[in-house]
């Protein structure tokens, strides 16, 4: 829980690169289509990272109202978000492509 995620490399068990975010990091999920990563902070964001080049996209925090505690995409291009005062939020995939403008 050190504010972070980390890219291993899966042969040599090198970390390859190392992403600071602001708050501690529950979940990940790999939007590997868009290139992009999302990850599930404990301050209620989903920061969301470029998985080519490392750089951070943005932060999204306008909905949620405690930690995100899973991210799943679905068969149906929706993201199911799941937060720990039990509120469950679905996004759509399409959405993801502009974070600026998911929410």
């Amino acid at each position: 829980f050190d504010h972070t995620v980390r890219c291993w490399n899966p042969e040599t068990f090198q970390c390859l690169r190392q992403m600071d975010c602001q708050a501690q990091v529950f979940t990940l999920l790999d939007l590997r289509s868009d290139g992009q990563v999302w990850c599930g902070c404990s301050d209620a964001s989903i920061v969301v990272w470029d998985s080519n080049d490392y750089q951070k996209l943005g932060k999204i925090e306008t909905v949620f109202t405690d930690v995100l505690s899973n991210l799943v995409l679905d068969d149906q291009n929706r993201i199911w978000i799941s937060c720990w005062d039990s509120n469950l939020i679905l996004l759509h995939k399409q959405q993801s492509e502009d974070v600026e403008n998911v929410l």
